[in-house]
């Protein structure tokens, strides 16, 4: 490339930033890592957030215990085989597979926190829902639908 070449590149980005921009004066001011998490903080909001995700993760993963922990006694209360208590707790692996994809989309099209606060909210649900379930087949289909939603809860 010939200097007229990079001339016009320079005229073509001025042209593009809009004017009522302000033009940085001298180099960038470098500041510790450390100093500015001093400077920044840390207040009650973030305590706050830090306390409901936490919660979260926690009822998350209380979740695929109670899923895990349930597979033998409901082997005895429903009279199941072995394979068909297997498939009770695969299913909601296969949602949580199915879900983290779903989700992890929908998260980027719309951002992360409305994503995360429905995850909650149909975890919930299809949780209250399952306990409540009368045969193994509307378990397995509810637990499907839960670890759907819990999913999308690590994108």
């Amino acid at each position: 490339m010939s200097s007229e070449d990079y001339g016009s590149i320079e005229k073509q980005v001025k042209e593009a930033t809009p004017d009522d921009e302000p033009e940085a004066e001298g180099p960038p001011v470098e500041i510790p890592i450390e100093e500015a998490l001093d400077n920044a903080g840390f207040s009650w909001r973030q305590l706050g957030i830090l306390l409901v995700m936490g919660l979260a993760i926690l009822t998350d993963h209380m979740e695929l215990e109670v899923g895990t922990l349930l597979g033998p006694e409901l082997l005895c209360e429903w009279d199941l085989a072995a394979i068909q208590e297997a498939w009770l707790t695969a299913a909601m692996y296969a949602g949580m597979a199915l879900g983290g994809v779903a989700w992890g989309n929908l998260a980027d099209r719309i951002g992360r926190k409305p994503v995360i606060q429905i995850i909650c909210v149909l975890g919930t649900v299809f949780a209250v829902l399952s306990s409540t379930s009368a045969g193994p087949v509307e378990y397995a289909a509810l637990r499907f639908c839960a670890g759907f939603a819990i999913g999308g809860f690590h994108v």
